[in-house]
């Protein structure tokens, strides 16, 4: 008998410890509760949220391909927001895009106002070598010697750490060609690669 009323008054201690607990915690607990339900439903809508509008973005930018044809007006718009609004990706794409269409039209002026225009604020220095060389050779013909070593980023024929080494260093060899700068041409076919 005495075994049973040990029995029931540790669980009367169990329950009043866990009533206790509960009393002073209920706002923590209720808290974590809610966190364990919201913040995974919330994770899911944000990717669902996500996905759809760089469906929706890659669905304009190939709407704007299409129409670029028939009405270059309306797709010119279309490129020039997602340029502006975009992903990451897709402000790449529609600014390449517009870059090929004022290429095409022989329209470099506004094709050089276009890459001034749009910053690369990318952390890959891929990405930024690559928008150098676009501006290199959109001003080609009217580039200076010191500008095209600084936006080439070529330091007295430094080339180590470029990931388009033999790009830079054609352009750069073609540059004194054009100038008629022979010795300098030799001296950028001896840089090694």
């Amino acid at each position: 008998m005495s075994n049973e009323f040990e029995n029931q008054i540790d669980e009367d201690l169990l329950k009043d410890k866990f009533i206790n607990f509960y009393n002073n915690n209920k706002y923590k607990i209720i808290f974590s509760v809610i966190l364990l339900i919201i913040i995974p439903i919330s994770l899911q809508v944000y990717l669902f949220i996500d996905k759809k509008t760089s469906e929706r973005q890659i669905s304009d930018l190939l709407k704007a391909e299409v129409m670029m044809k028939k009405n270059p007006e309306e797709a010119l718009k279309i490129l020039n927001f997602l340029q502006l609004n975009g992903k990451e990706v897709v402000k790449i794409l529609a600014n390449g895009r517009l870059l090929e269409f004022y290429i095409n039209s022989n329209n470099y002026l506004k094709a050089q106002e276009e890459i001034n225009k749009f910053k690369y604020n990318f952390e890959d220095s891929m990405l930024k070598e690559l928008n150098s060389i676009k501006k290199t050779i959109l001003n080609f013909e009217k580039i200076d010697e010191n500008e095209i070593l600084n936006t080439l980023e070529i330091r007295k024929y430094n080339l180590n750490n470029s990931y388009f080494k033999l790009i830079k260093k054609k352009l750069l060899y073609d540059y004194y060609i054009k100038k008629k700068e022979y010795k300098k041409a030799e001296e950028v076919l001896s840089i090694p690669k």
